[in-house]
């Protein structure tokens, strides 16, 4: 910052040309990888739910799996691992 005579103090930063554009870019690779590690933590907790025994076992349980295939629930526990 300079003393300006007329009217305070006037600010001396000029952004070199070109600069602006990094800027643009800088500011679009920090929103992809933003929503990259968004999809990334909503597909790991949505693979980990989908692979858990328990919630093949309610299905198992629920839709009475074993007397349509004629496996055993024990059976079908040791599939769904």
């Amino acid at each position: 910052m300079v003393r300006n005579l007329d009217n305070g103090w006037v600010s001396t930063y000029h952004p070199l040309p070109g600069t602006y554009s990094v800027y643009r870019i800088h500011r679009i690779f920090g929103a992809l990888f933003i929503a990259a590690l968004a999809v990334f933590l909503v597909t790991s907790n949505v693979r980990l739910a989908m692979n858990s025994l328990p919630l093949y076992e309610y299905g198992f349980h629920q839709y009475e799996v074993d007397a349509s295939t004629g496996l055993s629930l024990e059976q079908l526990s040791e599939a769904g691992r």
